[in-house]
């Protein structure tokens, strides 16, 4: 099959369907602001890291299509690569000490460390979004310099937070 022969509509589709998928994800995660939904929380999550993968799938085919090396591929996707292991370590959180934060039993200061994580995603992904509505998306099918390293940013603040907020609930959770 000739990469160069895929129809413009099912790019569109495809874009469409992650564009989807992270609108839901993002729905979800806000919608739990403020409660203990741990299952929203996973599922907003998981919905999530189905749309970034999509969009890697697409940026990858897109890319591959416009005779970019291995090393150029790896290299745009590298912020979505971060932000699949942030949602995988959120997950992982959320998955592992599900009855804790169910039954409230997390230190206090796990509800703002999980908002202001959040918030990072959504502003990655609104990065995202502006990013690919530039004219230098259009013709490269990659991410500018400066929506990659603010991406980058967003993402190293974000698993420092991660860390602290794993590292809470292992040792500094509470009994009820």
């Amino acid at each position: 099959m000739n990469v160069n022969k895929i129809s413009p509509n099912a790019i569109s589709v495809i874009t469409i369907m992650y564009n989807s998928l992270i609108f839901v994800g993002i729905i979800l995660l806000i919608c739990t602001f403020g409660y203990n939904s741990v299952s929203c929380s996973i599922a907003g999550y998981s919905v999530l890291m189905a749309g970034v993968i999509l969009i890697c799938s697409a940026l990858a085919f897109r890319m591959s299509s416009k005779q970019s090396g291995i090393f150029g591929i790896i290299m745009s996707l590298f912020p979505f690569f971060l932000l699949i292991g942030i949602l995988t370590y959120s997950l992982y959180i959320y998955i592992t000490f599900k009855d804790q934060i169910s039954n409230g039993n997390i230190a206090p200061i796990f509800s703002n460390i999980s908002k202001t994580s959040t918030v990072l995603i959504i502003l990655e992904m609104i990065l995202f979004f502006t990013a690919t509505q530039k004219e230098s998306f259009k013709k490269t099918s990659s991410l500018d310099s400066v929506s990659s390293l603010l991406m980058i940013l967003f993402q190293i603040l974000n698993i420092i937070l991660l860390i602290y907020l794993g590292l809470t609930m292992k040792y500094f959770t509470t009994d009820g």
